[in-house]
């Protein structure tokens, strides 16, 4: 019986830690300023989400339809996180009232590599909280 809960135990650590390793190629903060919110999306370009051609993620923002947002885009490919410049031109990204779709495969053909050393941020600001 202690062997077969040792191997349940061992088999859940190990599922979630892929879990984990899988969502380390996106990572989303939320943090509050004052009546709005900051949203960052940090996306790490890998073979993993080249499968996928377009990256769809989960943005719950209803009030789309009738508020603004601000959306900045940048890239990094040089040192890791520690160094942004503006995407030259972030079409194609489109903010839906329940997601936003992100056109991974289309940047991939214009010359992103998928070896995990490139990185796009995407920050909006919308009113309200987080």
């Amino acid at each position: 019986m202690r062997d077969k809960i040792s191997i349940i135990i061992l088999g859940l650590v190990l599922s979630l830690a892929s879990a984990q390793a899988q969502e380390k190629d996106i990572n989303i903060s939320n943090q509050r300023l004052s009546s709005s919110c900051l949203t960052t999306i940090d996306i790490r370009i890998t073979e993993r989400l080249a499968q996928k051609k377009d990256l769809i993620i989960n943005y719950d923002y209803g009030k789309i339809r009738r508020e603004g947002i601000l959306m900045n885009v940048y890239y990094s490919n040089a040192v890791g996180k520690a160094q942004w410049t503006d995407f030259p031109s972030p079409t194609n990204i489109y903010i839906m009232p329940s997601s936003i779709l992100v056109p991974i495969n289309r940047w991939i053909q214009n010359g992103m590599k998928t070896n995990g050393s490139w990185w796009v941020r995407i920050v909006l600001l919308k009113g309200g909280d987080c």
